[in-house]
């Protein structure tokens, strides 16, 4: 603790108010220390109490040295009291500061008390105590870092120079003291306040009259030249232990220093009673001392036990001392802990680990003795320190036991030490809570919890509190570095934590983070292999996590070669002892750890196969044996075995992986190694297995299987099939099934015909794959197992065994597809291929007989076979007969799959996917029908055209009483028959059909309206029927006369009461009018009358279905939103109808007045409750709006840009009924135009509505952009309305000059305002930049519609210069190359409309230019200085950006762009450009004179695209 300087108070003459405020530097004093007394007045009480009057001490000192900054007294108590919190936990826990920050502080204001008075002993001791302090917090702990430890040791070496200082000072006092003491002029009596014996006073003192302060004087006595002196060696017992890592070669300096304060101490002890301590403050050098010589390398172990007992061994009793006892136990315990970090353990023998043992043990045991004989101590404090001290010995004890030390007396005891440990930690905790020691009880509770976690109880550590985490990793991983806690503790922890799904989610994360960064420590991989192999074995997961690490280490090249060879060692001994026996005592591992040792094993042999492990396979296949090692009858063994032969093919032969150039080299290296060394044995090894097992264990022969068919893909067959092999897998494909064994025999049954494909699968010669199907009796296997009662007695039922059916069919596909690719072969000679034809004869059956399965997915697994088959066939000329015989076979079997099952049930919702699924089928099957139609044409027209006109006449025959699935199939194929019949766009040429395909469906077409199909009842069918007319509606232009009859039956269908049926009816209807429009004009009037009824918009309010929260309403039939939508098809086929031609224009008048007369009425009715918020209303509004529009659009194909002669602008009147529309939508527009949804609708009517006003909708262009773009409107509204407006100009470009100038300069600044707006996200982004590009194309649109006056008139003059601007910015935007690139266009765009005429050409070849050479003319006046001062620096701009990529591909567009824009200019103004470029913009740019007229040469004599290249390669050549 600092010393305490006493204050006496004096001269007290004149009283000051109590209310006023200290005034003098006294009256600071005074107040401080009056607070002071307070503080400590309810120190032991209240301790926030205590630390407000300490606090307020402090300010009182501080203010009263912003008054008085040479008051001493005031600097020395401040410092003081500073310094005294800091060493008081329970008052730091109540200041708003850390330790460290707070002894900075008592530092900065001790050295400022320094400055006042230099040769003040008390201040130097405090000081040096305040650094020393210091010091030691920066030096300990986990957090401390070397830098740390270098501040520290720098602390303490300025310590030691303020302590020899103070002694100085003190023993200058000693003297003085003593010389007065014998001079005989010097009174000893009394001390009087003369001039003798001096009341100090603060010379700033400003008022003598009133009360002083005298600063008493205590006499220096040998006493405190001791203080000093122990205070110096404390320093050095602590500089010492940091000299091992800082600065090891300043211990015999140590030593120097050490050796006259050590006897000094002794000398100043014989004067005062005081031996204790120099005893002990000596011991404790001694020992750190000791210890650092040890630790390096200067001190052997005997040497430095003998020390730590010699410093000891003094003749003062240390039984009675807690300290001297408490500080002897430190001393063993360094040693151990000095064993343990020093002494390199993999070195020695078992005797000389036994050795180090025992003296670790002893060691610990007498500090054990000493802590215990000092807690009984009266006298005795820190009780919860002792305590956990003592804990700490009994785990460090604990520890001996484990590897590599493995001490016989720490295993036996293990539970007992275990057991201790948590009692003294427990008792520790206790204490501390009695002492208000709360990290102290914090730390006992996670070493209990520790050590209860090491004992097999988690629960404690389970239990800590979450909201201390950050500190308890802190003990945890001190616990580590102190050796309390291995390693492989700390892992095993963390992972338990990380996945533990009940641990706090802070705690997991911290976990996690700990694990990764242990992944990336170059030996993480070590502790966790210790953990993976250890006995006792962790938990599951544990070992898991464990073996991931080091497999990713390995997987990484993170381990070096000598540390590979230590996995393999290490793992080998663990496998042989867990798996060489057929029983392990309960040990096995589980299949998870099985699996993660196989991938480690297998990473190794990756690695170490080729040179370091060549005897691999011997080593696992000898696991595989008891005894003798022929008979494979070890079933752990082999079960490994087998595990890791399958994971070395994945590794190395798997050919879905993806590998790099160089892994593919190495697999392939060790292919060729494995073969030429040991494939012979593995193969014999499978033989013996599977005829060991075959009777005993089904799984290791499902294993066995699985490791020969992966292996036969890259190891030669010869050596794997034989008679053994055969006849196994033959027994095991036909051996009969009784119910016990039933699951096991199929499983073993679906293997072995996986290993059949997979023998198959071989990649051979064309002869060897068809001598390969024979050897396997492919044939014979198929057979049998079709015959089988799974595959043929259960087929009609539901026992019917799918799952090998679908094996066999896989088999049967992969089998004939190795049959086509022989006969593919051009290397195939001619009995190859006829042995090919043979058995492609013997296996076509199986192919028919899977390919008409019912089941899809196993009609699906012959699929491609066929297709390959197909194509074969297609390539042939002219296919052989027998080939064509097959065809007849392979379409119906495709005909008859197109069919609906029988348990099929057409629009039930709860068979969405099988529908689905069907769906899907028929779109593969389609595939192969046009496949055998590429083949025989002629076959598939009859076969089709047979199935569709039987089919249709069997209904028409039967009065409707069929099948619908019949129907649906012929239908079906008429829908398809369409893709070789109307292949060329149409079924006639001259009235005459254009091809035998054409006629036939032209006949089917007739039957198909004759027969009254339509009336059958099913919505399928009716469907279809609609379809068919649809795609097919050229047959109704060439027989018109069938028109009527059709139209009654889709009016029909329109009305229908399944709501998919009607829904998609309103859309092949609209498709079927806008066909035949031309031929409707007659009936349109009954149509649209009929029609009525479905035309009342009703909306309706979305609700939320949490049945249907993944579909979109768009896919959902029954939607409101879907109807809708739908509805608005028979809209548009009503305007199809009103304005076909034929209709006269009267007639067309009141055909669309009778639409929209009700919509009209119904949006007044709506307006006001919309206009109230009602959200029905606003929707219903939003539905007319659109039907409104989409009318429009049916009525007139007409655009006013087009040149169609066909395309006719509708009639005035008729233009007048849709005036009527626009203004209606407007009015609502404008009344709604906050609804984006009513905006959105507007819009869409408003580019509808243009088709059929024509230039009557320019007068109202300006309401339009009032009402489409609020202030409301997002930026995508504006993009797509200038989009729109686009239209409009390009239309009306002789018409609209007037309207633009009126509407420009508004409507542009409502666009830079939408422009301007910031961005709030990515999709906010996206938006911008389109509406950018709007913004620049509605601008070339002017400008290239002859319309480029209007930017510059008086009205818009004012907006000219932001547009520029905005072209300026735009351009120079290295973030969005695609607007850059348009804004250039923009300007070259406004060179050549502004600039005049050229005042020179340029050559298409390389030249100098040609012609006369005039003076500028731009038609607008000084727009030839405005291109170059302007526009011409925009083409550096951006390329000069630093970010800027001249090899990116669409900046490399925008450098083409400002090439284009610099020869524009040129074209325009000639010398004088090549002038300003050269004096002017060139030369400020820093480029150099040769560059500059390389450029200029190139600008005046390159053509467009060669100047465009020469450019984009300066700016290259310039970023480097």
């Amino acid at each position: 603790m600092p010393k305490q300087k006493q204050l006496l108070k004096v001269n007290k003459k004149k009283e000051k108010s109590s209310s006023s405020g200290p005034e003098t530097a006294d009256e600071f004093l005074a107040a401080g220390v009056d607070a002071e007394e307070a503080g400590e007045k309810w120190r032991a009480g209240d301790a926030a109490k205590s630390c407000r009057f300490f606090v307020r001490a402090i300010e009182l000192y501080d203010a009263g040295l912003q008054r008085f900054a040479t008051s001493f007294d005031l600097a020395y108590n401040r410092a003081r009291l500073q310094y005294e919190l800091s060493q008081q936990p329970r008052l730091l826990a109540e200041l708003p500061t850390t330790l460290v920050d707070l002894l900075q502080l008592a530092l900065e204001s001790h050295r400022g008390a320094l400055m006042l008075r230099q040769d003040d002993a008390d201040t130097l001791f405090n000081t040096a105590q305040v650094l020393t302090s210091l010091g030691e917090l920066l030096s300990e702990g986990s957090s401390a870092t070397r830098t740390s430890r270098g501040n520290a040791l720098n602390m303490f070496q300025e310590a030691l120079e303020l302590f020899q200082r103070c002694f100085a000072v003190q023993e200058y006092q000693l003297n003085e003291a003593q010389a007065m003491m014998t001079d005989p002029n010097v009174s000893h009596g009394q001390a009087q306040h003369t001039d003798e014996t001096p009341i100090e006073t603060d010379p700033d003192s400003q008022f003598p009259e009133e009360e002083q302060w005298a600063s008493i004087v205590e006499p220096t006595t040998a006493n405190t030249l001791l203080d000093t002196t122990i205070a110096q060696i404390e320093t050095l017992t602590v500089i010492s232990g940091l000299m091992i890592s800082q600065d090891p070669t300043g211990l015999p300096w140590l030593e120097d220093y050490s050796t006259p304060l050590l006897k000094r101490a002794t000398e100043l002890s014989k004067d005062a009673d005081r031996s204790e301590e120099v005893v002990l403050a000596r011991a404790n050098f001694l020992c750190s001392y000791a210890d650092a010589t040890f630790r390096t390398g200067r001190l052997d172990l005997p040497t430095y036990q003998r020390e730590v007992n010699t410093a000891w061994s003094h003749n003062y009793d240390l039984s009675s001392s807690p300290q001297g006892l408490c500080d002897r136990a430190d001393a063993s315990i360094a040693l151990v802990s000095s064993i343990r970090t020093t002494v390199d353990l993999s070195s020695l023998s078992t005797s000389e680990m036994n050795r180090l043992s025992d003296v670790q043990w002893k060691h610990l045991s007498k500090a054990l003795a000493d802590l215990t004989a000092a807690g009984k101590l009266p006298n005795a404090t820190n009780l919860s320190k002792m305590h956990l001290r003592r804990g700490d010995c009994e785990l460090w004890r604990y520890r001996l036991g484990a590897v590599p030390s493995r001490y016989e007396q720490a295993i036996t005891n293990a539970t007992l030490l275990l057991k201790n440990a948590q009692t003294y930690y427990r008792g520790s905790a206790k204490l501390a809570q009695v002492e208000s020691a709360a990290q102290d009880e914090l730390e006992a509770c996670v070493k209990e919890a520790v050590a209860s976690k090491l004992d097999g109880d988690a629960a404690k550590l389970s239990a800590l509190p979450s909201a201390m985490q950050e500190k308890i990793l802190a003990i945890v991983e001190e616990m580590r570095d102190e050796g309390l806690l291995s390693s492989e503790d700390l892992v095993e922890n963390a992972i338990e934590i990380a996945w533990n799904p009940h641990s706090d989610q802070n705690l997991k994360s911290q976990a996690f983070g700990f694990l990764n960064q242990l992944r990336s420590e170059p030996q993480g991989w070590q502790v966790c292999l210790t953990l993976a192999t250890r006995e006792p074995r962790a938990s599951e997961v544990v070992r898991h996590v464990a073996l991931e690490v080091v497999n990713n280490a390995i997987q990484g090249r993170q381990v070096d070669e000598s540390g590979l060879v230590f996995v393999r060692d290490t793992l080998l001994v663990y496998i042989r002892s867990i798996y060489a026996e057929p029983n392990s005592n309960g040990q096995q591992d589980p299949i998870t750890i099985q699996n993660k040792i196989t991938q480690t094993v297998t990473y190794l042999f990756v690695s170490l196969y080729a040179s370091q492990w060549q005897s691999f396979f011997g080593d696992f296949l000898a696991l595989a044996s008891i005894a003798n090692a022929s008979v494979h009858d070890n079933y752990l063994g082999t079960s490994l075995y087998l595990r890791i032969l399958t994971s070395v093919h994945d590794e190395i032969a798997d050919t879905i992986v993806q590998r790099s150039a160089e892994e593919q080299q190495r697999d392939n290296d060790l292919k060729d190694l494995v073969r030429e060394r040991d494939a012979p044995r593995i193969a014999q090894s499978w033989q013996d297995i599977l005829l060991y097992w075959k009777e005993k264990d089904g799984r290791i022969i499902e294993q066995c299987l699985v490791a020969i068919g992966r292996w036969a893909s890259w190891t030669d067959l010869s050596l794997i099939i034989n008679d053994t092999l055969l006849s196994i897998l033959f027994d095991l494909i036909g051996s009969p099934q009784t119910d016990s064994s039933k699951e096991d025999k199929n499983k073993l049954r679906d293997t072995s015909l996986n290993t059949f494909m997979e023998l198959l699968g071989k990649k051979m010669k064309a002869e060897d794959k068809l001598e390969l199907i024979n050897i396997l009796r492919i044939k014979d296997v198929i057979s049998q197992l079709i015959a089988s009662p799974s595959l043929h007695d259960m087929r009609p039922t539901s026992n019917y065994d799918t799952d090998l059916a679908e094996i066999v069919a896989k088999l049967v596909n992969n089998t004939v597809f190795d049959i086509v690719n022989v006969l593919e072969s051009a290397a195939a000679t001619d009995s190859t291929f006829f042995k090919a034809n043979t058995q492609l004869k013997d296996f076509l059956p199986f192919v028919l007989r899977f390919f008409s399965d019912e089941y899809d997915e196993i009609c699906s697994s012959v699929i491609p076979c066929i297709t390959d088959l197909l194509t074969y066939l297609r390539k042939k000329a002219k296919p052989a007969s027998e080939y064509t015989l097959m065809l007849p076979s392979i379409l119906q079997a495709i005909v008859a799959k197109m069919r609906y099952d029988e348990t099929s049930s057409w629009g039930n919702e709860d068979a969405q996917t099988d529908e689905a699924e069907f769906q899907e089928l028929r779109k593969r099957l389609q595939v192969l029908q046009q496949a055998v139609s590429a083949v025989d044409e002629q076959l598939y027209i009859d076969t089709i055209s047979t199935i569709v006109l039987t089919s249709l006449e069997n209904f028409q025959n039967q009065g409707g009483q069929v099948d619908w699935r019949d129907i649906d199939l012929a239908m079906h194929e008429m829908f398809l028959f369409g893709e070789l019949a109307v292949k060329n766009g149409g079924l006639y040429s001259k009235t005459k059909p254009v091809s035998v395909a054409a006629e036939r469906l032209i006949g089917m077409m007739f039957k198909l309206i004759d027969s009254d199909v339509a009336s059958f009842s099913h919505p399928a069918i009716q469907l279809q029927y609609m379809e068919i007319c649809v795609r097919y509606s050229t047959f109704f232009e060439a027989n018109p006369q069938l028109i009527p009859r059709v139209l009654e039956n889709f009016v029909r269908f329109v009305h229908h009461d399944h709501v998919k049926v009607k829904t998609r009816s309103w859309y092949l209807f609209h498709r079927f009018v806008k066909n035949l429009r031309q031929q409707l004009g007659n009936i349109a009037q009954n149509v649209i009358q009929a029609l009525g009824d479905l035309l009342p918009i009703k909306a309706e309010l979305s609700e939320d279905n949490s049945d249907n929260e993944d579909m979109s309403s768009e896919d959902n039939d029954k939607s409101a939103d879907a109807v809708f939508n739908s509805q608005l098809y028979l809209y548009e086929a009503i305007g199809c109808m009103c304005g076909t031609p034929a209709v006269p224009v009267e007639n067309q008048v009141l055909f669309v007045q009778s639409v929209m007369d009700p919509l009209f009425k119904d949006l007044e009715t709506h307006l006001g409750p919309a206009r109230g918020g009602d959200e029905r209303s606003l929707l219903q509004v939003h539905h007319l709006i659109m039907a409104l529009g989409t009318l429009a659009r049916g009525f007139s194909d007409w655009s006013p840009a087009s040149t169609s002669p066909s395309a006719r602008p509708p009639a005035a009147a008729i233009s007048a009924e849709f005036a009527r529309t626009a203004e209606a939508i407007l009015v609502a527009l404008e009344a709604l135009n906050s609804s984006v949804e009513i905006r959105t609708a507007a819009r869409f009517a408003f580019s509808r509505l243009i088709g059929v006003l024509g230039s009557r909708i320019l007068p109202q262009l300006i309401r339009w952009i009032d009402g489409l773009l609020s202030q409301t409107s997002s930026k995508d509204e504006m993009a797509l309305f200038l989009r729109l407006l686009d239209q409009v100009v390009y239309g009306f470009k002789t018409e609209i000059f007037d309207i633009l100038n009126t509407l420009l300069t508004p409507f542009l600044q409502r666009v830079f305002s939408g422009m301007s707006e910031p961005i709030t996200g990515t999709d906010d982004e996206i938006q911008l930049s389109e509406l950018k590009l709007q913004y620049l194309g509605f601008l070339l649109v002017i400008l290239n519609n002859n319309l480029a006056p209007v930017l510059v008139t008086g009205e818009n003059q004012p907006v000219f210069e932001t547009v520029i601007s905005t072209i300026e910015h735009f351009s120079k935007d290295v973030t969005d190359f695609p607007t850059a690139k348009l804004a250039f266009s923009v300007l070259i765009r406004m060179v050549t409309t502004w600039g005049g005429p050229d005042v020179l050409k340029l050559n298409a070849v390389p030249a100098p230019p040609t012609g006369s050479i005039l003076a500028p003319a731009p038609s607008l006046p000084g727009f030839d200085r405005f291109m170059m001062e302007r526009f011409s620096p925009l083409c550096w701009a951006l390329p000069s950006n630093e970010i800027f990529n001249p090899k990116d591909a669409q900046g490399r567009q925008v450098l083409g762009e400002a090439a284009g824009l610099q020869q524009a200019i040129y074209s325009k103004t000639g010398q004088e450009y090549l002038k300003w470029l050269r004096d002017v913009e060139l030369r400020n740019m820093g480029m150099n004179v040769a560059t500059i007229d390389e450029y200029l040469n190139a600008l005046c004599t390159f053509d467009a695209k060669r100047f465009r290249q020469y450019f984009q390669g300066l700016v290259q050549r310039s970023n480097r």
